[in-house]
């Protein structure tokens, strides 16, 4: 499907963003929605790849601008050199995608998108059942700094993996997860699309338009979230994630 009419493909691509953002704020899987539509759409790939990211960033700071007292009351693992480990590695990753085709985690990031969201959902068992790990912060760190490389690179459920990780190796619970997932990887985001602006890739107008939807959907997450259980929570990531993991692995082999 391609549109158009340029009305009608704006409120298409803002509506997706808002959609995006909400879905990606509660499941941290945007992209099943995002992508995909702005490829129906008409968007070539790489310019779909751009603005998803860019939205990306939009549904992070909106859901930091509703949730930040909230987010610097999480004391599990400091908020602050997470961001900024994540911006480190997310222009990395930037850097990398420039340079080398994307194409080289196709085969591993549907694994890596599905152990992410099974974790997810095996935590608080194995946490009841007295297994639980909590790993140093220099150790988190590391991590969150390996992720924001693969967020500025590829980015495909890079929320699922941070909320796996956060529930197999941390004390945090679901909500606590969720909370920091948007300022940690809206740094990692943000470093990357600065250079995908440089690259001369972006569309701007749908980029924009997109991104504030992904703004008013990052917005509307965290009120919506204060409804939803944390066993509701891990129950949509597992779907989504799952669903995604699928898509990601046809992707792959079509």
């Amino acid at each position: 499907m391609v549109v158009t009419s340029s009305w009608a493909l704006s409120v298409l691509v803002f509506a997706t963003g808002l959609v995006g953002g909400i879905v990606g704020y509660l499941t941290g899987v945007a992209s099943l929605v995002t992508y995909p539509a702005l490829l129906a759409l008409g968007f070539p790939p790489i310019t779909a790849n751009v603005t998803n990211a860019i939205n990306n960033f939009g549904s992070s700071l909106g859901s930091v601008l509703t949730g930040w007292r909230s987010m610097r009351a999480v004391q599990a693992y400091p908020l602050w050199p997470q961001m900024f480990i994540s911006a480190v590695g997310g222009a990395i990753g930037a850097v990398l995608l420039l340079a080398f085709d994307p194409k080289v985690f196709e085969f591993v990031v549907p694994w890596l998108v599905l152990i992410a969201t099974l974790s997810t959902l095996v935590g608080p068992y194995l946490e009841r059942r007295g297994i639980h790990a909590n790993i140093p912060v220099p150790t988190f760190l590391v991590l969150v700094g390996v992720l924001g490389v693969y967020g500025g690179y590829f980015g495909a459920a890079s929320a699922v993996v941070y909320l796996g990780i956060a529930a197999i190796l941390t004390p945090m619970t679901t909500h606590e997860a969720l909370l920091l997932k948007s300022p940690v990887l809206g740094c990692a985001n943000l470093t990357a699309l600065l250079f995908f602006i440089w690259s001369g890739e972006v569309d701007y107008a749908a980029a924009l338009t997109m991104m504030l939807g992904g703004l008013l959907g990052g917005m509307v997450g965290p009120h919506l979230q204060r409804f939803l259980p944390g066993g509701v929570v891990r129950w949509l990531v597992g779907i989504f994630g799952t669903a995604l993991a699928i898509w990601l692995m046809l992707r792959a082999l079509g």
